[in-house]
């Protein structure tokens, strides 16, 4: 499941449909993690048989998959607040495979879209700030 936008989240998908590591993930700068996640909430108030993405299979047990997604993408920022405690300040591209250790290499610049957009999220929400280099856990 990707949150993106145009042609480029298309490819995106496209892209990285065969890797099962890959659950979701958030393209930056029209990626917004909490208004992701907001919305897979959303959709669990709705009666729900099936949901049908624009790439793949139909998923025939929407609330389970929202519900692993949720669950997915809170221990991936759980992951990145336990990074930021022990390697702070740290720039993004140090950061990534620190957060990611569990995904192949070669997806880390995918993946750094959704760490962004994690980033962007602790920094809403007054946990983490940014100094226009580097990220730093709130004190």
């Amino acid at each position: 499941l990707g949150a993106t936008s145009g042609d480029t989240g298309s490819a995106a998908i496209d892209a990285c449909k065969k890797f099962e590591s890959i659950k979701s993930f958030i393209l930056i700068p029209d990626g917004n993690m909490s208004d992701y996640l907001d919305s897979l909430k959303l959709i669990k108030d709705f009666h729900v048989e099936t949901i049908l993405p624009g790439h793949g299979d139909p998923i025939d047990e929407p609330y389970d998959e929202i519900d692993a997604i949720i669950e997915h993408r809170l221990k991936r920022e759980m992951k990145v607040i336990h990074q930021l405690e022990d390697c702070q300040p740290i720039d993004i591209d140090s950061l990534v495979p620190k957060v990611y250790d569990d995904v192949n290499a070669l997806l880390h610049p995918i993946a750094k879209f959704s760490l962004e957009a994690h980033l962007i999220r602790l920094i809403e929400n007054n946990l983490a700030t940014f100094d226009g280099q580097k990220y730093s856990l709130v004190e």
